[in-house]
């Protein structure tokens, strides 16, 4: 098998190329003996993922591949001018095909599936890692290759990978690791599980693509077959097919959440875009005298909300982006559904504040001078009520900075319930400064003085320590 990968690439052993003229014979002659049943036969006993990896040399674009379309195309030619001379239109192009000496593309495949399709003849039973290795190489190689093959064998060839999924998974896992072995900046690396994964997958999406167009049960049962894989990409695809977009929406955000596909930026891009043009959809196809595309639609925004907590660990920018497009004055109602986890809360206020920060202050600066968008001006007063909360708790040390802000009126918030949550948390300075500012300078003073006297708040070797610095440096202490 070594020898016969050297010829198809034209390589002479020891060294040396073979002559255009000579490869050319090579090449046919190679395909007509490897395609022969019983030579095949002991070549797939001995190897067959070797065998397969040297057939794809025909598969792959390349000098080979296009010599064999080449070939095709004179066929071709000489198969019209018979017709014509025949003047018998209704001969087919196979009948004149089987007739030629050079083997097209599909000619090899056909004799492929006669030995490792069959499951038994003549006595013989084709052993299941022949077969396997047959369906991996038509899913890998074959279908990239643009050659036409009935999309009824492609899709009993899908379910039968879908099947075999673990052994497919391992074996685009060894074929990759091999791969970076011979790369010379490799170091010893493993291959990432989520590479494989995704060459694993993507294989069987372009082959489910070919077997187009499928009908309701052919989907039904593939979507059967793939809901304890971990095909959720393929799996999206089925649903959308029965317009499950529920499902499909539940599935993309754990999938990003597991980090089952390379959760770059841009496929992280793509599930957020993919959301809002389902919700497009939806409301576009929305009808009054329809309740049932009222309750699509509604089932969908539930999904939304069910799913926020994903959305926001995955990315906080954009699930506030589609909250605020698609779901008009309703983020406390976000916020507020997921009560139980504060980090996500936090992320997404802080996120929400800080992107609508000027808008959100002049609502409030005109409801509190003229009473104007009262309940819009409330909300917004809750939510930044919430976030300080929040802040108290997982970030203490950034509220003293919070509270100055709102010192300097750069942030419009209820100095009285502002420190009320300071108190609460034992922000003393912070508690300090709001005081001060509420014009009681006794409790003002007092909170400082319990700032110095209260040894877990206050460093005194520290102080000493500046402060010894500072004098033995001939400088003035303020």
């Amino acid at each position: 098998m070594w020898a016969i990968r050297l010829f198809l690439n034209g390589k002479m052993f020891p060294q040396g190329n073979i002559p255009e003229k000579k490869w050319r014979q090579f090449v046919l002659q190679i395909v007509e003996c490897i395609t022969q049943r019983d030579i095949m036969l002991d070549l797939l006993c001995i190897d067959a993922e070797a065998f397969f990896q040297i057939v794809s040399i025909l598969f792959y674009k390349g000098k080979v591949f296009n010599f064999i379309n080449r070939g095709k195309e004179k066929q071709t030619k000489q198969i019209l001018a018979q017709r014509q001379l025949l003047e018998n239109p209704l001969i087919s192009e196979e009948v004149y095909e089987e007739g030629m000496t050079q083997l097209s593309h599909n000619q090899i495949l056909e004799r492929f599936d006669e030995v490792c399709q069959s499951r038994e003849e003549n006595g013989y039973q084709v052993p299941d890692n022949i077969r396997l290795q047959y369906l991996f190489f038509v899913a890998n190689v074959a279908s990239k290759s643009n050659i036409r093959k009935d999309p009824k064998f492609l899709f009993s060839c899908m379910i039968e990978l879908v099947n075999q999924s673990q052994k497919f998974l391992k074996f685009n896992r060894s074929l990759l690791q091999r791969a970076m072995a011979k790369s010379k900046d490799n170091g010893g690396k493993v291959v990432d599980e989520k590479k494989y994964l995704f060459v694993t997958e993507n294989a069987l999406i372009e082959l489910m693509d070919l077997c187009e167009p499928l009908d309701d049960s052919e989907v039904d049962l593939l979507v059967e077959k793939t809901e304890y894989t971990r095909f959720n990409h393929l799996r999206v695809k089925l649903l959308e097919k029965k317009e499950d977009y529920v499902q499909c929406c539940q599935l993309y955000v754990d999938g990003l959440q597991m980090s089952e596909y390379c959760s770059s930026r841009d496929s992280v891009l793509r599930v957020f875009r993919w959301i809002e043009n389902i919700m497009d959809l939806l409301a576009a196809r929305k009808c009054v005298a329809n309740p049932e595309s009222t309750y699509r639609e509604d089932s969908f925004r539930k999904a939304i909300l069910h799913n926020f907590k994903g959305l926001v660990s995955v990315n906080a920018k954009l699930t506030f982006d589609l909250i605020d497009d698609k779901f008009e004055n309703e983020h406390e109602k976000f916020i507020l559904s997921i009560e139980d986890f504060p980090n996500e809360q936090f992320k997404y206020l802080e996120t929400m504040l800080n992107a609508r920060h000027q808008i959100i202050q002049n609502c409030i600066e005109e409801y509190l001078m003229s009473g104007a968008e009262k309940d819009r001006a409330k909300a917004y007063m809750r939510l930044q009520n919430k976030h300080l909360r929040l802040l108290c708790q997982l970030q203490p040390k950034k509220v003293l900075d919070h509270v100055r802000r709102i010192k300097k009126n750069q942030i419009h918030f209820p100095l009285d319930e502002c420190l009320e949550i300071c108190q609460e948390y034992k922000q003393v300075e912070a508690a300090a400064i709001l005081t001060n500012k509420m014009t009681n300078y006794f409790s003002s003073v007092t909170e400082y003085v319990s700032l110095l006297t209260n040894k877990e708040m206050f460093d005194f070797p520290r102080l000493i320590k500046q402060i010894s610095f500072i004098q033995g440096k001939g400088l003035r202490i303020p």
